[in-house]
């Protein structure tokens, strides 16, 4: 680990295997920033690798089998084998082999560092946190798990001390990370392969939110039933947020117009104005307020806060519109896990004058494994015309046998959700929404995986004049 290493500054020439994830070619941006030469390999050529080309990186697509880079420092994803070549090369010769997690943490340091972590919402609150202290002149570096439009980035370099990093909890990765403060936005069953059960799920983040010093506080959303019960283990001070009664920071009067959202803002029981935000869902609301929050413990005026947050334009693949075509819109969302489907679709019931079709790519063979019934009711519950399951997108995970979309459909139909079906194949999927669509429909992909280029086959078919039924 980097800690126990010389200083980031003493190395010249970093090099990235993975590069091509979000989490890593923003590490790689980063460095690139800092005067560093960076080298990388990616199994696949992305918008991501060719952007970082076009700022200085040198980027190898595919891992070399024979040699290696020539760095003095090796950066690698948690998708990399250990058996990985470059990996092995590096290693043998001494070179200094780091996860991204443990550069991240190396960076976080030096400075003044707000850590976001939560099974839900941290990408969409570490995002309005660094857009409000942009707004507020601290000049922030920021590390977020998606591209920021207002940035054109997920990375940000700025010249003050002030970082705002998202913390992943994925195999422990935020354990690394050196925050001022902290805030925990839901506390969830995920990673279930890694963990193996809740209890250990609730004493990974009550270690993360002890790493802030004994005399800072952390902020923490009230209103998710497992920060409410890890709430008592965390010997620090605690700022409230949510639209409970209780919560320091909270919202009253809420709002759901269309695709949007807006409530009255609360802090310490004091009116301090009206938010109104071009987001759909009560969850952009209680990101909001994990913000709110943010903004109020570092005395930035809650007027400035409210214009950044009325300003906030999302984040790539975090409920994106991509475009309508032939009386169709197509909006592509992150949610993979059963809670964040809900509250996605949730986001929707302001949304009137649109029939609903669906289509969720589970993600990871383990989670499907594991949440099948979750998602199944999930689905179920769903008050869209239509649901499409496709196949798993496996990601870093071997198939499981037996694993496999229509579990999920399975789980459904025996919930009552006669309106959700399988197709495993993209292209059929993309077959099938060309007949079932008809103008002023709004389409929906969910998942973490490539499901997003499904809507935009079908945005790209539509516009091409393909009949849509």
């Amino acid at each position: 680990m980097i800690e126990s290493s010389p200083p980031l500054s003493a190395f010249g020439r970093i090099h990235f295997i993975g590069i091509g994830g979000i989490g890593m070619s923003g590490l790689a941006e980063m460095c690139l920033k800092h005067g560093k030469k960076v080298s990388g390999s990616d199994l696949y050529r992305s918008d991501l690798t060719d952007r970082l080309c076009v700022l200085g990186a040198d980027i190898r697509i595919g891992h070399e089998d024979t040699g290696g880079p020539e760095a003095d420092l090796v950066v690698y994803s948690a998708a990399v084998s250990p058996q990985n070549p470059e990996l092995r090369y590096a290693r043998e010769r001494g070179v200094l082999t780091v996860t991204r997690a443990d550069l991240l943490g190396a960076l976080t340091r030096p400075g003044h560092t707000i850590a976001v972590a939560g099974t839900h919402g941290k990408t969409t609150t570490t995002a309005m946190i660094g857009l409000v202290l942009m707004a507020a002149g601290f000049d922030p570096t920021l590390a977020v798990g998606g591209m920021l439009p207002e940035i054109g980035s997920n990375v940000r370099t700025g010249q003050s001390p002030w970082m705002v990093v998202e913390a992943d909890e994925y195999d422990r990765s935020f354990h690394v990370l050196a925050p001022m403060t902290s805030v925990i936005t839901s506390v969830d069953a995920d990673h279930m392969e890694y963990y193996g059960s809740q209890q250990a799920i609730d004493e990974a983040f009550a270690f993360f939110a002890h790493l802030v010093p004994c005399d800072h506080p952390i902020v923490v959303c009230i209103d998710d039933p497992g920060v409410r019960r890890i709430a008592p283990a965390l010997r620090r001070r605690k700022i409230e947020y949510g639209f409970s009664e209780k919560a320091e920071i909270r919202a009253e009067r809420i709002a759901l117009k269309g695709l949007s959202c807006e409530a009255d803002l609360y802090v310490r029981g004091r009116f301090s104005g009206r938010l109104h935000m071009e987001r759909p869902g009560k969850h952009h609301l209680l990101d909001a307020l994990g913000a709110l929050a943010i903004a109020d413990l570092l005395e930035i005026p809650v007027s400035v806060a409210i214009e950044a947050l009325a300003g906030y334009k999302g984040v790539k693949r975090r409920f994106e519109i991509k475009g309508e075509a032939r009386g169709v819109l197509v909006i592509d969302d992150y949610a993979h896990h059963p809670n964040e489907i809900r509250a996605t679709l949730d986001g929707l019931k302001g949304v009137k004058d649109r029939r609903v079709v669906a289509v969720f790519q589970p993600h990871l063979y383990t989670r499907t494994r594991d949440f099948t019934q979750d998602f199944g009711v999930a689905l179920a519950e769903a008050r869209v015309g239509r649901v499409i399951v496709t196949d798993v997108y496996g990601s870093r995970e071997a198939p499981i046998a037996g694993v496999s979309g229509a579990m999920i459909v399975e789980a459904a139909r025996v919930a009552g959700g006669t309106h959700v079906s399988y197709l495993p194949g993209k292209q059929e999927v993309v077959e099938t929404l060309i007949d079932l669509l008809e103008p002023g429909d709004l389409l929906l992909t969910l998942g973490a995986g490539d499901v997003d280029r499904i809507g935009e086959a079908t945005l790209a078919a539509l516009r091409d004049g393909k009949p849509t039924a």
